[in-house]
């Protein structure tokens, strides 16, 4: 399977918000925060199939008192099968953003490929800066 190399690249967010109660809510607030920065509308289609497999592996930084920890989260479509570009924004939010609340690196940077892990899972590094 071909996997994609960067997803997400232009998206802005800041992971400063509380989780979201539903996928709708989340929508409404990343379209705001992303005219808010750009003063334009959100340059992807929210229903676009980002990832045509049914389980991802997220892996990120977070930081510790000084410590440096790489924690992975695994995200399942609720379909199945696929991720639009909302259910994988919305569930890095509510599943790992959640975690980086009170980091300096709390702006979402993408996705990045780096790798299939023994279990067949895709792994993506979720790229944030400060």
């Amino acid at each position: 399977m071909d996997y994609p190399k960067q997803v997400l690249q232009d998206i802005y967010w800041a992971y400063r918000e509380p989780t979201f109660d539903t996928i709708e809510d989340f929508v409404t607030e990343i379209k705001h925060y992303y005219k808010t920065i750009t003063n334009t509308k959100l340059a992807i289609d929210l229903d676009e199939i980002l990832f045509n497999f049914p389980k991802v592996r997220i892996q990120y930084v977070k930081y510790n008192d000084g410590d440096v920890d790489e924690p992975q989260v695994d995200l399942e479509a609720d379909n199945g099968t696929s991720f639009s570009a909302k259910e994988l924004l919305y569930k890095l939010h509510n599943e790992v953003g959640v975690n980086l609340f009170e980091d300096d690196n709390c702006y979402f940077e993408g996705l990045t490929f780096a790798d299939i892990d023994d279990d067949d899972i895709p792994v993506y590094f979720l790229d944030t800066g400060s």
